[in-house]
């Protein structure tokens, strides 16, 4: 299977009928052969987390890889929606956004713990063997069990448009 270099999902800026650009709010994770960076955009703010622990990116990588296989006709979803996976060799392929969603919210959150007590950096080591990085696993494994928590809110905007980011889709209107 061709290596996966970028993962993108959410909503991106799209062009108003009247010319004006409605906010982004996406989520994209980028692989270097250095390493890797997780960036959000929220409207004009940018949010960039380097991924130091291997463990953390693989696991993302090897969760992303799973969902690519189970759903291997997933069409591309309409702009300005985006749920794809780009490959080094540059072939795209397309996942179901809620999952691939939180795949990506689970990363941001592992990362965001990294330096908590629920995860030990000595128990994150980079090794082929999964028994060696117990506690990253399992965090990651207890986010599979209960994607409730970790799932994006929804709300209904005036124009009818249900959303989970921070403007709508649809007609680019805030949160209320």
């Amino acid at each position: 299977m061709p290596e996966i270099v970028k993962i993108t999902c959410g909503t991106l800026p799209r062009v108003m009928p009247d010319g004006s650009t409605a906010a982004a709010d996406y989520s994209e994770l980028t692989v270097t052969e250095t390493g890797a960076e997780l960036v959000r955009y929220q409207g004009d703010a940018r949010e960039t987390v380097p991924i130091r622990e291997t463990v953390f990116r693989q696991t993302a990588l090897e969760e992303t890889a799973a969902l690519i296989a189970a759903h291997p006709d997933t069409p591309a979803p309409e702009p300005p929606l985006a749920s794809q996976v780009t490959y080094r060799d540059g072939t795209v392929k397309y996942a179901p956004p809620e999952e691939l969603s939180r795949i990506l919210q689970n990363l941001k959150l592992l990362l965001t713990l990294q330096g908590s007590e629920l995860v030990q950096p000595q128990g994150l080591v980079c090794a082929p063997n999964p028994a060696m990085r117990p506690q990253g696993m399992a965090l990651f494994q207890m986010m599979q069990e209960t994607p409730q928590i970790f799932a994006p809110t929804e709300w209904h905007c005036a124009c009818g448009a249900v959303n989970t980011g921070k403007f709508c889709q649809n007609c680019g209107s805030p949160k209320p």
